[in-house]
C-alpha cells in the first residue's frame, strides 16, 4: 500500500493522515495498482493478460501450419499456462510496519554479522 501511495499520490508517510483519508485514497487507486491486484488475486493485469492470450494465439495458429500439427506433436506450450499453474514462490507480508522493521533489522544484522 504505502508503494501505491507512494507512487499514485505522492504520500510517504501515511500515519501523519486521517484514516479516513487513507481509505478514501486507497478506494481510489487503479484496478492495476499492487495493492488492489493482491486483494482481488491477479497476478497480471487485463492489457498483461490480452497480451499473454495473443501470444498463445499467435503461436497455436503458427504451430497449426505446420507439419508437427498435422502429426499432432510438438504442439507450443500456453504461457497463460505456465503463469497460472506453475508454483510461485512464499511471499511474506507484515500487518504493521513495526513488524515488518523488526524483521527488516533483524535480516539487515544476520547480513552484518551482528
Amino acid at each position: 500500500m504505502v508503494c501505491d501511495f507512494a507512487q499514485y499520490y505522492g504520500l510517504y508517510h501515511l500515519r501523519e493522515h486521517q484514516p479516513s483519508l487513507i481509505a478514501t485514497l486507497a478506494a481510489g487507486l487503479p484496478d492495476n495498482s499492487r495493492s488492489k491486484m493482491r486483494a482481488s488475486g491477479m497476478l497480471l493485469t487485463f492489457e498483461q493478460l490480452l497480451l499473454a492470450k495473443m501470444l498463445d494465439d499467435l503461436e497455436w495458429i503458427l504451430w497449426s501450419r505446420t507439419e508437427d500439427a498435422r502429426k499432432g506433436r510438438n504442439r507450443p506450450k500456453s504461457i497463460l499456462s505456465k503463469i497460472y499453474h506453475e508454483k510461485t514462490e512464499e511471499i511474506q507480508a507484515y500487518d504493521s510496519l513495526e513488524a515488518f522493521e523488526a524483521e527488516y533489522k533483524r535480516l539487515v544484522g544476520e547480513i552484518n554479522g551482528n
